[in-house]
């Protein structure tokens, strides 16, 4: 019998695609928790409070099920490596195998018909079983791996997908945040204009008052200048609340376009990790065979063991 003499480069490229999408899974839903999950409203009033509370709920989801695809890649990992074991048990017991067989042909010329020539002839039979099934363990556990790298390939899309829809999902709160911030503070700025241009009519008026009234004369243009200057002041509020305003419409598109994205590249992602299960499926089966082969080639191990025991005893 010779030896499997497979060089695992397909199993080392698969741990390492893989290692890479444990790592892009847990970076990505660890940078989106706080800004997705935590909203904070932009202000104290009943609109920003209920937008604040819709992405958090959307926030949570993703959370939820980038949960479930890391569970699903952890277990489609436990099953890759317990693949891989079985690979390299088949080539350590092949090993064993030669060895033996190496060493029953001089064994057999120096005690010729004795007992220990006798229990090997008598193991002979299910050692030569045992090599089979470990022959075809290990031949089978390459098909199972070989199958599995379309699943591997599938992960990895489905990892920079959640990656991309994490930082879609933070740059899209990120801006809607800043179109409430921008859409309060324009209202308050305006709101406060008209304050000012209230009290500023006020003492124009009441400096109209004082002109009319020869005692209160030398009143008049303290009040004139003071209402023309809540006047300006008003002026340059309602400037700035318009300015404000004028953002909010820019940032609310950017951020609902970046959530849409978001959530297209996560219904990708939830979508390729479905495909992977479906295409892992064969190559896992294809593993499980690859077990019950190699543990049929250790009981065929064992009886050989108890038949040249068997033969030593008598």
């Amino acid at each position: 019998m010779s030896f499997l003499s497979v060089t695992p480069d397909q199993i080392e490229s698969a741990a390492q695609d893989l290692a890479g999408i444990r790592s892009a899974l847990s970076e990505s839903s660890t940078a989106a928790v706080a800004p997705t999950t935590r909203v904070v409203a932009a202000a104290e009033d009943e609109v920003s409070t209920a937008i604040a509370s819709i992405f958090g709920a959307y926030g949570r989801q993703y959370q939820v099920l980038s949960t479930q695809a890391t569970s699903f890649h952890d277990e489609f990992v436990n099953l890759l490596n317990a693949g891989a074991g079985a690979y390299i048990s088949t080539e350590v017991a092949n090993a064993r195998s030669n060895l033996l067989n190496a060493v029953n042909a001089p064994a057999r010329e120096l005690l010729g018909a004795g007992k220990l020539a006798a229990a090997l002839q008598a193991a002979e039979p299910e050692l030569a079983k045992a090599e089979s099934e470990f022959t075809m363990a290990g031949q089978t556990a390459l098909a199972g791996l070989a199958q599995l790298q379309p699943a591997v390939a599938d992960l990895v899309h489905a990892g920079a997908a959640f990656v991309a829809a994490g930082t879609d999902a933070v740059a899209g709160l990120t801006s809607l945040e800043s179109a409430a911030t921008e859409l309060a503070q324009g209202v308050g700025d305006i709101a406060a204009a008209a304050g000012s241009a209230a009290s500023g009519l006020g003492l124009l008026g009441t400096a109209v008052g004082e002109l009319l009234n020869p005692a209160t004369i030398a009143l008049a243009i303290p009040s004139a200048v003071g209402g023309i200057g809540l006047l300006g002041t008003a002026a340059v509020e309602f400037a700035q609340g318009v300015h404000e305003l004028t953002l909010v419409g820019p940032d609310a598109v950017a951020g609902v376009t970046a959530l849409q994205r978001a959530s297209a590249e996560f219904a990708q992602g939830v979508e390729y990790v479905t495909m992977a299960e479906q295409v892992a499926a064969p190559g896992l089966a294809t593993l499980q065979t690859a077990g019950a082969e190699f543990a049929q080639g250790i009981d065929d191990v064992q009886m050989a063991a108890d038949a040249a025991a068997a033969v030593l005893r008598a």
